[in-house]
């Protein structure tokens, strides 16, 4: 899936593109040969990404060899220095109104949804940039709501149609077999709007990247595990009169995530690892995991570290890099480091409906080795509405590249 050559006409037309690229250095290089190109028409290139991977020196390093002396022309803002600190959007402002801007939004993913502050702010500041470019390696993650506030972000004008007006044309409702009420395109939609979105691409490559071998587990609760969950779920409702059916359930999902046919797969698994002396990253939903692990001796034999939201992630992930075997994260945890070279398993201990929590870390990993992913899913109404959520945003994603690949 190549577009060998960068398109200088389609993005000189539109004065916006997306750059769509699996790998990270592949990616740079292509900016800056489109910088280059239009060097003559800007005073200012505004880089804006995510603060782990702007503070990640290896990362700026990168951009500083191959934009040579052309990297003097960058000033770095980051997605969350304009969302909490008013002077820097302020500073941002000032420097797009009395200044020619190129504008670079990288990980342009992350800028999904319209009703987050730096979406909005970003929205404030459009016309200001003479130049807007998005870069990414997914356009989407959860559906393709995923693209709106992306092209409203560098096209507006081009999309005529308003956030309600997409989802209704593009996203119709359907009744789930769990009669839940969702929207979900077709692949028709799909393809529509990848046929919409070639005007924007000017290059494209998502060839190569991670090879990936999956293995995916199912257990079923023993008989006792059934009643101990089933006993649990009674006496809560029966304190709790007014209650959600998601959150409920979900409440109580670390009680069948620990079950026993899952936990003698999960240790074989470890001492596989540990023969081929190898690391790996292993996700959790629950702290109540790692503490049953840790009770039960799991991880007894092994060096690991634990990443959370309160714990210094980066000495867990230096760690992580120079010592330890195993690195436990819970979901939605962001790695403070832009590459995590040496791993090469990932295991999914317990499931989360959100798709770019799950591929999240492998932006992170070495493109040149072959990683091996262990999926555990246990045989219970969430985890199967969580598997049919999840295998729908899968065949989307495959669709759409499908769809990429032809452009």
């Amino acid at each position: 899936m190549v577009k060998s050559r960068i398109s200088y006409q389609k993005f000189s037309k539109n004065k916006c593109g997306i750059i769509l690229v699996n790998r990270h250095q592949t990616r740079i290089e292509a900016v800056y040969k489109l910088v280059k190109h239009f060097t003559r028409e800007y005073d200012k290139i505004i880089w804006i990404g995510d603060c782990n991977k702007l503070n990640n020196q290896d990362y700026i390093i990168i951009i500083k060899k191959i934009f040579g002396t052309l990297y003097k022309k960058i000033t770095f803002f980051s997605y969350e220095n304009i969302l909490f600190c008013d002077d820097n959007y302020l500073s941002l402002y000032h420097i797009s109104r009395e200044q020619k801007i190129f504008c670079i939004f990288d990980a342009a993913l992350s800028l999904r949804h319209t009703n987050s502050i730096k979406t909005k702010r970003l929205l404030s500041l459009r016309s200001n940039f003479t130049y807007r470019l998005l870069l990414s390696d997914n356009l989407f993650c959860c559906s393709i709501h995923d693209i709106y506030a992306q092209l409203q972000l560098i096209s507006p004008y081009n999309l005529s149609l308003t956030e309600a007006q997409f989802k209704q044309l593009y996203m119709p409702f359907y009744t789930d077999k769990f009669n839940i009420s969702k929207r979900w395109s077709q692949r028709k939609h799909e393809k529509s709007i990848i046929k919409w979105l070639r005007k924007y691409i000017i290059y494209c490559n998502l060839s190569g990247g991670l090879k990936v071998i999956n293995y995916t587990f199912y257990f079923n609760l023993t008989d006792a595990e059934k009643e101990d969950y089933y006993q649990e779920k009674q006496n809560f409702l029966s304190k709790n009169t007014y209650c959600l059916y998601l959150p409920v359930v979900q409440s109580f999902q670390y009680l069948y995530t620990i079950c026993e046919h899952k936990i003698k797969v999960f240790s074989k698994i470890l001492n596989n690892i540990k023969q081929r002396k190898e690391k790996a990253i292993i996700y959790v939903k629950y702290m109540g995991e790692v503490r049953f692990l840790q009770e039960v001796g799991i991880l007894r034999d092994y060096k690991y570290v634990i990443i959370t939201g309160t714990r210094n992630k980066k000495r867990a992930v230096k760690i992580f890099l120079e010592e330890a075997d195993i690195m436990i994260c819970i979901y939605k945890v962001n790695i403070p480091i832009t590459f995590l070279h040496d791993c090469k398993n990932v295991i999914y201990f317990s499931q989360t409906f959100d798709y770019l929590d799950k591929n999240y870390i492998f932006s992170k990993l070495n493109e040149n080795i072959v990683v091996r992913v262990f999926d555990f899913w246990v045989n219970t109404t969430l985890e199967n509405m969580i598997k049919d959520n999840l295998r729908r945003k899968v065949n989307m994603i495959n669709n759409l590249r499908e769809f990429l690949a032809k452009i």
